[in-house]
């Protein structure tokens, strides 16, 4: 007879510590009474995790509850300035059209009044990202777009081709040509605004310039968003600055472009007249970086350095209410 006994905890047991569900990020509702989580567990064959999307009660007083459910899962959870739900996901949904959008990622939508999630926008190459301002009605995503195309015609009609001609080859013709963990393909990542109508207008940035994956950061009111961008330069050299982008005109400004600097993490005032950057000297081989935190006037990109004498790598995470003060992560 063999007796089991049960783990300690759960970093006691290989397979219990592999069973454990994961938590990705927090999205809490304007009014603050709705904060909603990402939870992975595994599938039911254990050959992989599944996300869906969790109410937590803020106060503690309910339990959590489950808000989305599909095999292929959940993710990237925000709230509009209305207290909808937005996502993503790659789950079937009704789509018109001989592309290829509905095996794509697209963005979904809970309505705050309850019923079932639908789909805002479906597009060949789909959304990777979506954030919106907390004061207006502006959604902002972040979408790969295929080289040379001019807009979302173009992009549909070059990436469907791709795909039905089952075309794997990728002709690397910049640098890196990794990122993370996957080859760079012919598409790059762009910044999108979301009309009333759901149709979206592409928010173009130099060709010099390099656009992040990761969302963008966008002002309360929803007229400007900011994001870090890398700058390629000789010698397989790059740096990264700080980019300002109207949501309305499109118009773009570099706000932080130092030559030996890079910046990272940016976070825009509740008031919109200042940004929180970390920025650093560029590493060399004589030099470690110094990440320092600087406040970023919004429209000038006049900066005051902030705390220069703390000896902390310090990382912007929350402007308080007021706009009085800055929560930051350190080591």
């Amino acid at each position: 007879m063999t007796i089991y006994h049960s783990p300690a905890t759960m970093f006691h047991d290989l397979e219990a510590f592999v069973d454990h569900p994961r938590l990705d990020g927090l999205a809490l509702s304007p009014d603050g009474t709705r904060l909603v989580t990402t939870l992975s567990t595994r599938n039911e064959a254990r050959t992989a995790y599944v996300s869906a999307l969790w109410q937590i009660d803020p106060t503690g007083e309910s339990p959590a509850h489950r808000l989305t459910r599909s095999v292929e899962g959940e993710s990237g959870p925000t709230f509009s300035a209305t207290g909808d739900l937005l996502f993503t996901s790659k789950r079937p949904h009704p789509h018109e059209g001989d592309d290829d959008s509905t095996k794509e990622r697209a963005l979904w939508r809970l309505p705050v009044a309850g019923g079932e999630a639908e789909v805002v926008l479906a597009r060949p190459g789909g959304v990777t990202a979506v954030v919106c301002a907390t004061e207006g009605d502006v959604t902002v995503l972040t979408a790969p777009v295929m080289v040379g195309a001019a807009d979302e015609e173009e992009h549909a009609a070059a990436h469907t081709a791709r795909s039905k001609a089952d075309v794997q080859a990728i002709l690397h013709q910049g640098y890196p040509v990794r990122f993370w963990d996957h080859d760079i393909s012919p598409e790059h990542p762009a910044f999108f605004s979301l009309s009333a109508s759901g149709e979206p207008q592409l928010l173009e940035v130099d060709d010099s310039i390099s656009l992040n994956e990761q969302p963008a950061v966008v002002s309360p009111d929803g007229r400007f968003v900011v994001s870090t961008a890398v700058v390629f330069e000789a010698r397989a050299e790059q740096r990264k600055i700080l980019l300002r982008i109207d949501t309305d005109s499109g118009e773009c400004t570099r706000l932080i472009d130092e030559k030996d600097h890079d910046v990272s993490a940016a976070l825009i005032s509740p008031d919109g007249t200042s940004v929180v950057v970390s920025m650093s000297p560029k590493s060399t081989p004589q030099s470690a970086p110094r990440p320092a935190l600087w406040l970023v006037e919004s429209n000038t990109g006049a900066r005051t350095a902030l705390a220069p004498d703390w000896d902390r790598w310090a990382s912007p995470a929350a402007w308080l209410p007021d706009g009085n003060t800055v929560l930051v992560t350190a080591d």
